[in-house]
């Protein structure tokens, strides 16, 4: 699985020409009057029935919280407080087993796990119990971003089938793919940022060919194309109902006049082009407080060579309603999700425990 912009006219076009649709663009303006309070300290302690090997990413279910494990290939089921409830999966290629990191996919109360290796999803009860199973479309290339469902249809960030390394791809294709309830293809939405049509940056483009989704309220959803801060409100026709966005307060822009075949040359020239930069990693709404979160890391070289994100600079943007953001700051860890109008950051993962800290989002009136 494979695994703005400094100059001022750049950040113009990225404004005022992202997507075709100037009438729903929004420059979100930054309030800056919200902090993080920490309200809790959670701990993962493993036992005999939790060993944790690496997380991936995190999701929620039935109000309970999903860990993916990119070591053992299981999904760990816990409890608003991490306690463990249960895990699904395990390492193999028969049914309800998986040959990596399993993703989840909502579906009310069932919820499918995808390999997207084999190309095949799992489909669970609440209850846990393996239900079916379903092949994707083959002709689609699929990224570790977490699907969502709309209705009768899920909402995929992939590839089509088509080189993602030649420029063209990006004029012929769409970012994301809609599949229908038995995952066959219907519709390809959502045209890329201007960024990955411009020559200079097609390195950039495509080490942040991911689109990350985040089912927001009602029958809505939130996409981010990972090589840019806009964000786009979507509706379930899939027409957009605002894009918006502020760049980051920590931002560092990307090189640029740099080749995609440069940096596969050796791991240490894509280090050595990645880092110093900034990299959005995910999109996340909570419904309680109906607040919008993305997150985003300075990455450093050494936490690129040792591949370990704690060693990346980490840092949230919020956003309201009313598409403002209302904080943008540095985090001491990642962010793992919100839920219920708490944020959960993994702050410490070491061989016998997690270690989240609970914060929330407190007006800064309130506090004096």
């Amino acid at each position: 699985m494979k695994c703005i912009i400094s100059l001022s006219f750049l950040i113009f076009l990225l404004i005022s020409c992202n997507h075709d649709h100037t009438d729903t663009y929004y420059s979100s303006d930054f309030t800056n009057k919200y902090n993080l309070v920490p309200i809790d300290t959670l701990l993962v302690v493993f036992n005999d029935d939790v060993i944790i090997g690496r997380s991936r990413l995190f999701h929620t279910w039935n109000n309970n919280i999903l860990i993916s494990d990119r070591e053992f290939y299981t999904l760990w089921i816990l409890d608003n407080e991490l306690n463990y409830i249960d895990n699904i999966g395990k390492s193999g290629e028969g049914p309800g087993e998986f040959t990596d990191s399993p993703i989840p996919l909502v579906n009310g109360d069932s919820l499918w796990l995808i390999d997207y290796k084999t190309q095949r999803a799992y489909l669970y009860d609440g209850n846990r119990q393996l239900l079916d199973s379903a092949l994707l479309p083959p002709d689609l290339y699929y990224t570790s971003s977490p699907p969502v469902t709309i209705g009768n249809h899920y909402i995929v960030s992939a590839g089509g089938p088509f080189p993602q390394s030649d420029p063209q791809y990006y004029r012929k294709y769409n970012s994301l793919f809609v599949l229908d309830n038995t995952f066959n293809t219907t519709d390809n939405i959502l045209e890329w940022d201007d960024i990955y049509l411009e020559s200079d940056y097609e390195a950039f483009a495509y080490s942040n060919f991911i689109t990350d989704v985040a089912k927001g309220s009602g029958s809505t959803f939130y996409a981010q194309q990972r090589a840019t801060y806009i964000i786009h409100h979507i509706n379930n026709e899939f027409d957009i109902i605002k894009s918006f966005g502020r760049q980051p307060e920590y931002y560092q822009p990307p090189k640029r006049g740099i080749s995609f075949r440069e940096t596969q040359q050796s791991l240490e020239n894509f280090y050595e082009f990645v880092s110093g930069t900034t990299h959005f990693y995910g999109i996340d709404y909570d419904s309680t407080s109906n607040l919008l979160f993305s997150r985003y890391s300075n990455l450093t070289h050494e936490g690129l060579v040792n591949r370990n994100p704690y060693l990346h600079d980490t840092f949230l943007q919020i956003y309201d309603d009313n598409y403002n953001c209302i904080f943008d700051g540095p985090i001491d860890g990642r962010f793992a999700l919100a839920e219920n109008g708490k944020i959960y950051i993994l702050n410490k993962e070491t061989p016998e425990y997690l270690k989240f800290i609970v914060f929330k989002v407190t007006n800064r009136k309130s506090q004096r």
